[in-house]
């Protein structure tokens, strides 16, 4: 076969390729692609609220970024409301061009809550091993 053939091939199968990756991405949960590291790149500014402190950020502010679109995003299609491991996300008075987000608590945190429960069983088999 020729140099020709191998190089006509290898274009067809990166085209398939290229189109593959397309639908592979556009199909992937915005979740999955971006994370709170991605969301914490966002100028958030700290107000006060009736419930406490919590942070704020906006369309403008971010220059309607692709992280702010897809945060935005995951809230509509969340109904408004959306969180992960380290933050609640919820739109500002049902506005989609002002997010508000608050810390979770650490008691609400079920990986917080395994490992305190951990620690606490290994301390008492310690403290029962030293008692005998």
């Amino acid at each position: 076969m020729s140099l020709e053939f191998h190089v006509k091939c290898r274009d067809a199968y990166q085209q398939l390729a290229d189109a593959h990756n397309e639908e592979i991405e556009s199909r992937t949960p915005l979740e999955v692609k971006y994370d709170a590291k991605h969301f914490d790149t966002l100028k958030w500014v700290s107000k006060t609220g009736a419930k406490g402190t919590y942070e704020q950020t906006t369309k403008e502010a971010n220059n309607n970024s692709e992280v702010f679109q897809a945060l935005q995003k995951i809230l509509n299609e969340k109904g408004g409301f959306w969180q992960n491991s380290n933050h609640k996300y919820w739109q500002h008075q049902g506005n989609p061009s002002i997010i508000d987000r608050r810390r979770k608590n650490e008691s609400s945190n079920p990986h917080r809550r395994m490992d305190n429960t951990l620690h606490n069983i290994r301390e008492a088999g310690e403290r029962l091993t030293k008692g005998s």
